[in-house]
Formats: structure tokens, sequence, C-alpha cells
């Protein structure tokens, strides 16, 4: 299930949006993957981040909406 659900299921939807979404939208979804990876780690297994790991989440998703408020 874990198999399925953490890679299986975030593999195909990242391959279905490469079609219908633009580059930098793309680009976002595969940034925001991991992140959304250990929030369902910590939700569902109780799994918990390291301050380093929240450091790199938190620049993550700086990235990530650097790349929406910046792209056309």
């Amino acid at each position: 299930m874990l198999a399925v659900a953490g890679t299986v299921v975030p593999y195909l939807a990242g391959s279905r949006a490469l079609r219908d979404l633009p580059a930098a939208a793309a680009a976002v979804l595969a940034l925001v993957e991991p992140v959304a990876a250990a929030g369902l780690a910590w939700w569902l297994l109780g799994q918990t981040l390291g301050p380093a790991q929240l450091a790199g989440a938190a620049l993550l998703l700086a990235g990530a909406l650097l790349v929406q408020l910046v792209s056309p």
C-alpha cells in the first residue's frame, strides 16, 4: 500500500500533469512531491522531520512559490 500511495500514484499524476500543464507548473509539482510525501509520512505513520529536513522542505516550498510568482 505504501509503495502504491507513495510512489506509483505520484508518478502517474506527474506524468499526466506533464501533458496538460506548462513547464513551470510541472516543475512546481516535482518540487512539492517530496514535501507532500514527508507530510503524508508524518500524518499516516507518525514520522517526524529533523531541523535540517524542515529547513529543506521550507526551501523547496519557497522555490515553488518563487517559480509561480515569476512565471508568466
